[in-house]
């Protein structure tokens, strides 16, 4: 089973399963669709991207008896029940994102970029290291249309604006374009009228025009962990980036502005598997699960700003000469001083002199399985928990420190016709 809640404002999560998949509304849960697919079709659903909360979803098969081939995204009409569009590739599909104007397509070593249209065209491809979990973060601001993704190097975190610009682009960036994908549209003249909590409607005729303009900015590069990423997030203007390594001990969040390093925040000395990571709708907490059973809160004030003394901003084209984006390495010696370089905003880390945040708030969760977390979009002070069991729990928190479960509920169990929780 997996989950993914809605990216924008975290009023929804999907769970994809061995024999379809449901969305529910976070608070108060609430079962909003439900959709089993013929077992002679193959019927697993491994991952699934929601787009606001439109009748569009992105699905990837997965399972026992996945629903797609492993190589094969797709895009799942609600309203006719169907699918709508299918991206083939070269290699298996680890991941796929949606923006308003955008698909993003996520292999274990690239990523790739296409118009959101009847006829979706590649307008940008990146070479990743290796990346089996899929980690990729999209901002879904229109002032702000920025992609986030492994580098080439692992600890590396990419950032691209793949907004229309007017500017062309370089489509190969040396990626293999053996892996550059096939487009088939179903029904390109599909139309919607209702949608998930009955909120927008789109058609896939209606989403933007079928432009190749991607960038006017080089991709950029921050080094930040030592270690491979393990999970990497936006806040929701796109201007925060919060990252965690596979050692998981601290979490680093950068601007995306200039690429300078905020905070950082440890989560604990022993090594532990983050398996998410959450701003809230403010950007001034973030939450953080792992597979130790605990959700850590962390208040992202000024009190836990790490000292600019010791950060450096330099750039380097060591990756790639023609790939016009820029990277730099891990400085251990202390930088004394902040320098900028014209063009790049890549940024250098002091790791032994930064300064390290405890968590403000830390909650023992009662699951042993993989749990993801969000800030309820209708209360600041709950944090919804969701385990791969099917758990549902809803906690509420103090300044203080004080964490009250309000909650818990097994989510497989619920109904159309269920009393909302």
């Amino acid at each position: 089973m997996c989950m993914r809640v809605s990216p924008t404002d975290s009023g929804c999560f999907a769970v994809g399963m061995q024999n379809g998949f449901r969305i529910f509304n976070c608070d108060p849960l609430k079962q909003l669709e439900r959709y089993e697919f013929d077992i002679r079709d193959g019927t697993g659903v491994g991952y699934m991207e929601m787009l606001f909360r439109t009748n569009l979803l992105g699905i990837l098969g997965g399972g026992n008896h996945s629903r797609l081939p492993s190589n094969v995204a797709c895009l799942w009409d609600g309203i006719k029940q169907q699918f709508v569009l299918e991206i083939t590739c070269a290699t298996d599909v680890r991941g796929i994102r949606l923006r308003h104007d955008r698909i993003i397509i996520i292999l274990v070593n690239a990523i790739k970029v296409y118009t959101f249209s009847p006829s979706p065209q590649l307008i940008f491809e990146s070479n990743t290291c290796s990346n089996p979990s899929g980690l990729c973060y999209v901002c879904q601001s229109v002032d702000n249309p920025l992609v986030v993704f492994p580098g080439r190097r692992p600890g590396v975190v990419s950032l691209v604006h793949i907004g229309n610009t007017g500017c062309n682009v370089n489509l190969n960036n040396n990626a293999n374009n053996n892996n550059s994908g096939n487009v088939t549209n179903n029904n390109s003249n599909t139309t919607t009228n209702n949608n998930i909590g009955s909120t927008n409607t789109i058609s896939i005729n209606t989403i933007c025009p079928s432009s190749t303009n991607a960038t006017n900015m080089p991709p950029r590069q921050i080094i930040a962990h030592e270690n491979p990423l393990a999970s990497i997030t936006l806040n929701r203007d796109g201007y925060l980036l919060a990252t965690a390594s596979q050692k998981g001990t601290l979490i680093r969040i950068f601007s995306t502005k200039d690429c300078t390093l905020l905070h950082e925040l440890r989560r604990g000395t022993s090594q532990a598997t983050i398996t998410s990571l959450s701003f809230n709708k403010d950007s001034d907490l973030l939450c953080v699960t792992s597979e130790r059973g605990t959700a850590h809160i962390f208040c992202l004030t000024k009190d836990s700003l790490t000292n600019p003394r010791n950060i450096q901003i330099s750039s380097s084209n060591s990756i790639s000469s023609s790939s016009n984006s820029s990277n730099t390495s891990i400085n251990h010696n202390h930088s004394p001083h902040l320098t900028k370089s014209s063009g790049f905003g890549s940024g250098k880390l002091s790791l032994r002199s930064l300064f390290s945040t405890t968590s403000h708030i830390r909650c023992v969760l009662e699951t042993k399985f993989k749990a993801i977390c969000a800030f309820s979009s209708v209360s600041p002070d709950t944090l919804i928990v969701l385990s791969a069991d099917g758990s549902y729990y809803k906690y509420t928190f103090t300044a203080n420190g004080t964490v009250t479960r309000v909650t818990f509920v097994n989510f497989l169990d619920f109904y159309d016709d269920e009393t909302d929780f």
